[in-house]
């Protein structure tokens, strides 16, 4: 395993919150070796579990699976709710939590980590969704590339803003854009992703990725520090340590509205964590002079929060706050010098 620069060494968060009960308020058919656990951290979204719930039980798969849902709400009603709606998890490997106190988001994950029984687990937010054919193709390459300690599939965005901001970019330019993704590929099934190419962007939130459990325990789990972008620093900390491979197919569905990320406050959070996370790896995992390109991509972060959310974000707090000066967003500059660094 290769060791992790300074500036990405994390520490064991995975007990932080030991303290913290997580009483069992449902559970279906026991199973204490399952194969793979899909674990489901929620807080207050009673339809959008079930859906979720709902997409995991459709799995064409023929190894065992166990499904863990991990309340954040203490006065939740969740798990008579969902297993009144999908009476089928009584035959299921099924347990359903809900904890003492509301532990925050990450420490949520970290807790789903502990519970999860499977050598290889699978975190999905309760908003997501699976294809019925994720499990079986992850693990048909998995079974063929048996050192690979992670598999992440590419995904689909349900986009149910009731109002898209921004304007909607053009048929032909979508197609190009696709065409630029799978190019990444060069015709495999999967590919490696670099630390260095997380330097520029991420491969999106947790949905999709399989991993042996052992691994996440190994790297500490998800950290309190790195905030709402914490699942972007264990994608980082995993490629270190054992490599992140991506396949080309969309197995997931990443669901979009009107939620937190809308917020002028976490905007800047995630600013401020790309900072963070680019000057931990330049030097390391890229080469010096990648520091001259931060001021670009924190324009372009900018940009994309205001074409995406409507948020403008104050482009002189974003200077002094970060000490930097932004340039001009530019997404031909941007793309062109992705394409030319192979990132």
């Amino acid at each position: 395993m290769k060791p992790l620069p300074p500036g990405l060494v994390a520490v064991d968060a995975l007990h932080d919150y030991d303290h913290v009960e997580s009483r069992l308020a449902a559970s279906g058919s026991d199973d204490a070796r399952p194969f793979v656990t899909v674990a489901v951290p929620t807080f207050r979204r009673p339809d959008l579990l079930k859906q979720t719930v709902e997409s995991i039980l459709r799995q064409d798969f023929d190894r065992r699976v166990e499904i863990v849902v991990v309340d954040n709400d203490p006065d939740s009603t969740g798990a008579t709710e969902l297993t009144a709606a999908l009476p089928e998890l009584a035959g299921a490997a099924f347990r359903y939590y809900v904890n003492a106190e509301n532990i925050g988001m990450y420490p949520n994950h970290n807790r789903c980590l502990k519970l999860a029984r499977g050598e290889w687990v699978s975190i999905l937010n309760d908003d997501d969704l699976l294809k019925p054919e994720f499990l079986s193709v992850i693990f048909a390459e998995l079974d063929q590339q048996p050192t690979l300690k992670g598999l992440i599939s590419r995904k689909e965005v349900l986009d149910e803003r009731a109002v898209i901001t921004g304007k909607p970019s053009s048929p032909l330019f979508m197609a190009g854009y696709r065409l630029w993704l799978e190019s990444y590929f060069a015709g495999r099934r999967t590919r490696r992703v670099a630390p260095a190419s997380l330097f520029w962007s991420t491969v999106g939130n947790l949905a999709g990725f399989v991993f042996r459990r052992e691994a996440a325990l190994e790297l500490g789990g998800f950290q309190l520090r790195d905030e709402l972008s914490a699942d972007h620093w264990f994608f980082i900390r995993f490629s270190v340590r054992y490599g992140l491979h991506q396949h080309r197919a969309e197995l997931a569905r990443v669901r979009i509205s009107r939620n937190e990320s809308m917020r002028p406050d976490t905007l800047r959070s995630f600013i401020a964590q790309g900072v963070r996370m680019r000057r931990a790896i330049v030097g390391h995992l890229t080469p010096g002079w990648y520091a001259r390109l931060e001021p670009m991509l924190m324009a372009r972060e900018r940009f994309g929060y205001l074409k995406q959310w409507g948020v403008d974000l104050p482009k002189e707090e974003i200077e002094r706050e970060h000490q930097v000066q932004l340039p001009t967003y530019r997404p031909l500059v941007y793309h062109v010098l992705r394409l030319v660094l192979r990132a």
